[in-house]
């Protein structure tokens, strides 16, 4: 089963939108909303943004790995049937601060699905805080991705 995300962007009212992760599939709903699917245990990134008339009514961003069918998972809006939540930035300033963090990552050449959880939990504690958190490479990113195919081998 995948985990399903709703895209959404309605000129200056919604935006919720996808930061980073593997899109398997995705479905038009029509010109403003799209559906875009990941596969279980694969790590993304959801942004939400809504204004009104008198500005940014609701700002949040948030770190997920969606699960299989069954796996207990966080409810989230826009996302089905949800995801374990790895962290998560409310407000303008925190969800700035995390996506500067992102395009800092990826400006480096590393590939952000596929940073530990571990990463994305400090960061969830780390940033609120203004703190940065601990420094990662894409060579720490590839030594990760083999620990954690060796623990899936053996167990």
């Amino acid at each position: 089963m995948m985990t399903g995300i709703e895209v959404v962007y309605i000129e200056a009212r919604v935006n919720c939108w996808l930061k980073f992760g593997e899109i398997s599939d995705r479905v038009v709903v029509d010109r403003c909303r799209m559906l875009a699917f990941i596969e279980a245990g694969e790590m993304f990134a959801y942004v939400r943004w809504f204004a009104n008339e008198y500005g940014t009514q609701h700002w949040s961003a948030y770190v997920l790995k969606a699960r299989s069918a069954g796996a207990r998972a966080a409810r989230i809006p826009g996302v089905h049937p949800g995801g374990e939540l790895l962290c998560v930035f409310k407000g303008a300033a925190l969800v700035k601060r995390f996506l500067a963090l992102a395009d800092g990552l990826e400006g480096r050449g590393i590939r952000l699905p596929k940073l530990s959880e571990d990463y994305w939990r400090q960061c969830h504690l780390r940033l609120p805080l203004r703190m940065k958190p601990n420094p990662v490479s894409a060579q720490d990113v590839s030594v990760a991705a083999v620990r954690c195919k060796a623990r899936v081998s053996n167990a």
